[in-house]
């Protein structure tokens, strides 16, 4: 009887948690230059650098790494998409599935909408130290590119003197 269930437990761990992953991995590979994008200008603001704009900075990133510089930090990413979007998954079905169950008097928006939040809250609570180590980690990786955007600082500088 146990094995049984937990059998099926594994079961439903495998048919809610593959999409999740599948999703999790999908939305790093797609995500992962913006967020290098994002994380970068984060830190030119940080440096007091102006001027650059994310057009700039992907064309400095191109001509200075190639595509490999708007992948740093894939593997982190990785490391915390995936679990997320597993974890998003299995509890909204699982969140679904009792409101279906135990609140029939709800509309399926309804249950979907609070799934789906629940699924959030749920998902954000265990996840958010990955994603502060995921950024950490980013940031770093990006700064050490050493992409130079000093001629950029100094032009605004000798424009905020005339």
């Amino acid at each position: 009887e146990k094995e049984k269930e937990k059998g099926q437990i594994y079961k439903e761990l495998v048919k809610k948690g593959i999409p999740g992953i599948l999703a999790g991995f999908t939305s790093s590979i797609i995500s992962c230059p913006f967020d290098v994008l994002k994380s970068r200008l984060q830190l030119q603001r940080i440096d007091n650098i102006v001027n650059v704009n994310a057009f700039s900075l992907a064309n400095s990133i191109w001509k200075k790494v190639g595509i490999k510089g708007f992948y740093s930090g894939l593997t982190i990413s990785l490391f915390a998409l995936v679990p997320n979007w597993f974890t998003y998954f299995f509890c909204y079905d699982n969140l679904k599935l009792y409101l279906l169950n135990n609140y029939s008097q709800l509309s399926y928006i309804q249950i979907s909408i609070f799934s789906s939040i629940g699924a959030g809250i749920v998902t954000n609570s265990v996840i958010n130290p990955l994603w502060v180590v995921k950024t950490r980690l980013q940031t770093q990786l990006t700064h050490n590119l050493n992409l130079e955007f000093d001629h950029l600082n100094n032009n605004n500088l000798n424009n905020n003197n005339l």
